[in-house]
């Protein structure tokens, strides 16, 4: 028994005299990683970040088991001098020489290759693998496309025909202060299906007109009228326009019914929700890939008329997508763009051209720009390191390359706070 205890104090006292003697702290900030699918993008902003100029930091290469594998010479760059090697360790030293305090910072590479078959590894103090700089910019669209049909008893023009040539279908919104007016553009007769037509049997098919206007998305309300019989100035105004709508539906047919309210004063309208008119509420504006990586920007909808099952990207009868440049980024039929393996300098831009078709044949257009990057110019294999005064932090890690590409992989190695 007495044997066991003087066991058990033994092996403690060797734990404790191990710990002392371990390298110091590693700090990884969980909150410094913002994740996107298997890859990190780094900030920072509102991390602690203190410099030394009293830091001696030194690379040198090691094997998988951290091995020297050329004595104590110093690594200045990560360099792969052939296809038949795929990944290389190393082992970074820091060295807080500094009687004032402890230090943080980060361990960089300048110029790495930036390609989908190259990641960088720790393997101690922490396990941790990553790929690098993949991002997208969605953004909620500046514009909503709405559409107006001014059907049955439409009476602003006073039982005149409605083609005549000073008559025009206006929109007036309020933005602030602001008020603007612009005239509506119609969709040519020969797009307007047939159904929509119907809707307006009592009148002649000239008559069942649609057309349609790209409003702000942050107006406070607007209100259609027509150009030949609206008068600011006339105190029956109110009679030759419609109410003022205060709510923008994207993919909504604004429908006429004719009938009055107030005593005649104010014409009421039906909203006819159809997710079969062209609309986009958001898109990606901007995507950023690394050489043979790729990104879903597609557009998705809903297939039922009650918005509020679910917040679709875009309304319409169809989607297609293009690219402008395939040689530096190409797009497939459900919008998921691929970046070339290889390309002619440090970087190059496509545009995919997302275009929504609506019902009646008209078409929206959104332009989404892709720059695809040779290479990062700086990337932290490891970020925020905390290194006490007087102490050392010892760092294993790696880089994997299968891209291909020989040479310096990354520029160089080095300390930055």
């Amino acid at each position: 028994m007495r044997t066991t205890k003087k066991l058990i104090v033994l092996c403690l006292a060797a734990l404790m005299a191990c710990v002392s003697m371990m390298p110091a702290t590693f700090s990884w900030y969980a909150h410094n990683e913002k994740v996107v699918g298997n890859y990190m993008q780094y900030s920072r902003s509102g991390l602690p970040v203190s410099g030394s100029s009293s830091v001696n930091v030194s690379t040198i290469a090691v094997d998988k088991d951290g091995n020297k594998t050329n004595e104590d010479t110093t690594v200045s760059a990560v360099n792969f001098a052939d296809t038949s090697t795929k990944i290389q360790y190393y082992k970074t030293t820091i060295d807080n020489t500094s009687g004032s305090g402890d230090i943080y910072g980060d361990l960089e590479l300048s110029n790495l290759l930036n390609s989908a078959a190259v990641k960088a590894g720790i393997t101690s103090p922490v396990i941790n693998e990553k790929g690098f700089d993949v991002s997208k910019t969605p953004v909620t669209n500046d514009t909503v496309r709405i559409f107006f049909q001014p059907t049955k008893k439409w009476m602003f023009w006073y039982g005149e025909r409605f083609a005549d040539a000073d008559s025009k279908v206006m929109l007036r919104y309020a933005l602030g202060s602001e008020t603007k007016d612009f005239e509506m553009t119609q969709i040519p007769d020969n797009k307007v299906p047939s159904s929509y037509k119907d809707a307006c049997s009592e009148y002649s098919n000239e008559k069942a007109k649609i057309y349609y206007y790209d409003l702000p998305s942050n107006v406070d309300s607007f209100f259609f009228y027509n150009s030949r019989y609206y008068d600011d100035n006339d105190e029956n105004n109110d009679y030759n326009r419609t109410k003022d709508i205060v709510r923008i539906e994207p993919g909504t047919l604004y429908r006429l019914t004719g009938e009055l309210e107030d005593g005649g004063k104010l014409k009421t309208f039906d909203t006819y929700f159809t997710n079969n008119q062209a609309a986009c509420m958001k898109y990606y504006s901007e995507v950023q890939l690394d050489m043979g990586g790729y990104i879903d920007i597609s557009l998705k909808k809903t297939n039922d008329n009650n918005v509020d099952n679910f917040s679709p990207d875009y309304y319409g009868t169809g989607v297609t997508y293009s690219s402008s440049n395939t040689n530096v980024a190409t797009v497939n039929s459900d919008g998921l763009v691929t970046a070339a393996s290889n390309i002619s300098g440090n970087s190059a831009t496509a545009n995919i051209t997302t275009t929504i078709t609506g019902a009646c044949g008209d078409t929206i257009t959104k332009t989404t720009k892709v720059t695809v990057s040779k290479y990062i110019e700086q990337m932290p294999v490891a970020q925020n390191i905390l290194v006490e005064k007087g102490k050392k932090v010892e760092l294993y890690w790696y880089v994997i390359n299968k891209s291909g590409q020989t040479g310096d992989i990354a520029s160089s190695i080095f300390w930055t706070y």
